[in-house]
């Protein structure tokens, strides 16, 4: 696991971060836009986030595996094999 990470949002600014929000663990996270990337210290992408209407997905390095989901109407964060992770938008802490 690494201990900074960046996330960039997909929105066609040739891969410049937005305005960024601290997270826990020394990571950030922007929360508004659809499609974002997440990126090691390196500027690497480890994962892709994705936000599905009722659930925000995130999914491995490659955009393909589903990691897991935050369900919005219940505030709560799940591996994709449906087991609880916690509380709140702890996406991040799926990325291994």
């Amino acid at each position: 696991m690494t201990s900074d990470v960046t996330v960039l949002c997909d929105h066609g600014r040739h891969g410049r971060p937005c305005a960024k929000m601290a997270g826990g663990n020394g990571r950030t996270e922007r929360k508004h836009h659809m499609n974002r990337i997440v990126r090691d210290n390196r500027q690497q992408p480890i994962a892709h986030i994705r936000d599905a209407g009722n659930t925000v997905q995130i999914f491995d390095r490659t955009g393909g595996k589903l990691l897991g989901y935050y369900a919005k109407a219940v505030n709560a964060t799940y591996e994709a094999s449906g087991r609880l992770i916690g509380q709140g938008d702890q996406l991040l802490r799926l990325v291994r």
